[in-house]
Parts: structure tokens; C-alpha cells; sequence
């Protein structure tokens, strides 16, 4: 299409522009003017559409535009007469395209590479941190762990009647690798009930002391696994004065557990 004004399209959340660029221009004097039939007004100039986004991208097709200087008006192609369209394609043949219409297929993939980069560095940092702070947690855990100390509190699923409940165990005592625990009197059954426990209530642990193998728990953080119960303890986490150190799986699933 000749003389078509630049367009800007919109297609989902992309916003690029279809430009025009004069490449070059051509006073036709002897030729006559199908609208005020002179002579001595028409100019002929080759036009070259191309794709803008941020910068020119690459060329599209090229198309003439044709005007009269006696009575200003734009021929439209459809007026053509056969002289200015043989004028017009003289004029084409000797028009090359210029380089730098090509230059978006150049930068935007070095501008993409740059940005995936940014964003993989992004990610592994993100990534190296968690691990860095996972593993400072866990070297936590296998302390407390190993070394329990008065009021330690111990989230914990265990089975209640044959069946999976999730519940709080508080530190007793200690004797070789048997570490002896004070059940908490409530328990909940799903993964999402954890807010409903009260573990601060004065009268919220039994007095009976019961015993949990040590060594087991911590063969848990050494090799903790999202797989079914396969123990009748399963940890969650600790809590030692106020604050929660909690095990992968707690991690991942933030609701199972409420904010201390």
C-alpha cells in the first residue's frame, strides 16, 4: 500500500511500531499531475517500512509516495498514471535498504542473553542463600538436638490410636541416646490445624515423661525425605527460647505450622 501513515499495533502486552523511512526522493518535473493536470510539481520519493520496538528492528517492504507541489495533494497509487509508476520503479532499483533497519536483530538477542543472565544470577544467588540458610537451620537443629536444654519444645506427627496426629513434645530429660519428652495434652489431625494448639498454656503438657530414641531423630535431619511415616515420630522442628527452627518439610509447606 503506498502512502500509508505509521501504525502502531498492540498485540497482548507487545507494543511495537510500523515506521516509514525516505530513502530517497525525486523531482519529476516533465511528468503531469493526474488531479490539476500540470506539469513541474510532481516528486516521487521511495519509501521504506520497518519495525520499531525500542529501536528499529528490520525492514519490511518498500512502497512510493507521489506528490504535486502545484496542487498539493498526495497520489494516491490507484491514480498512478503509467509514467510515474515506470519513474517510481526506476527510482526503487537504485534504493538499498539501510543497515541499520537490521540492528534490533542484533542487539535485542545480546539485550535477551543479558537479561536471562541477570535473572540465572538472580535465581542462583536466591538459591545459595536459601541453601546457606537451610543449612545453618539444620546445623541448629542437630545441637538442640544433641544437646537439649530445659523448655525445648519439640513439633512433632506421631500416631495417637493408630492414627497420624500432629502435636508438641517438651524436654524432660535426657540418658544415653533415650531422650524423655512430656507429650502435649492436645492434638490436632490435619496440616493445617497447628493454630489451634496452645503450646504456652500453663497445664498444656501431661507430667508423664515418655521415651524417644535420639539417634533416630537426627538420622531424620540427615536424611530427611518428603516419604510417608515410617517411624513413630516424625520432627517437624524445635523451639528453644521463642524462636522456631523448623525441618525442610515445615519449610515447604508454611502452613503446617503457625507463627511462634
Amino acid at each position: 500500500m503506498h502512502g500509508k501513515e505509521n501504525t502502531i499495533y498492540v498485540f497482548m502486552i507487545i507494543v511495537y511500531q510500523i515506521r516509514n523511512l525516505s530513502c530517497k526522493s525525486e523531482r519529476v518535473p516533465e511528468l503531469r499531475c493526474p488531479y490539476c493536470d500540470k506539469t513541474g510539481g510532481i516528486a516521487i520519493d521511495a519509501m521504506q517500512k520497518y519495525i520499531w520496538f525500542l529501536m528499529p528492528m528490520w525492514p519490511l517492504g518498500k512502497y512510493g509516495v507521489a506528490t504535486c507541489n502545484n496542487c498539493s495533494q498526495k497520489i494516491p497509487a490507484k491514480k498512478w498514471t503509467d509514467e510515474i509508476e515506470g519513474r517510481y520503479l526506476i527510482l526503487k532499483k537504485d534504493v538499498q535498504t539501510p543497515g541499520r533497519l537490521w540492528r534490533g536483530l542484533l542487539v535485542v538477542p545480546l539485550l535477551v542473553a543479558a537479561l536471562l543472565s541477570v535473572v540465572t544470577w538472580i535465581v542462583m544467588s536466591g538459591s545459595n542463600s536459601y541453601k546457606g540458610s537451610k543449612s545453618s537451620e539444620m546445623a541448629h537443629l542437630k545441637v538442640y538436638l544433641a544437646k537439649p536444654k530445659e523448655n525445648d519444645l519439640y513439633r512433632v506427627m506421631t500416631l495417637s490410636n493408630n492414627q497420624i496426629v500432629y502435636t508438641y513434645f517438651k524436654y524432660a530429660a535426657i540418658s544415653g541416646d533415650t531422650l524423655f519428652v512430656y507429650p502435649m495434652k492436645e492434638k490436632v489431625s490435619g496440616f493445617n490445624q497447628w493454630g489451634k494448639l496452645n503450646e504456652k498454656a500453663p497445664d498444656a503438657f501431661t507430667n508423664e515423661k515418655i521415651p524417644v530414641n535420639q539417634p533416630a531423630l537426627l538420622k531424620q535431619l540427615e536424611s530427611w525425605t518428603m516419604q510417608p511415616v515410617t517411624t513413630p515420630i516424625t520432627l517437624y522442628g524445635i523451639i528453644r527460647d521463642g524462636q522456631f527452627f523448623d525441618t525442610e518439610y515445615a519449610r515447604v509447606n508454611p502452613a503446617l505450622y503457625k507463627a511462634n
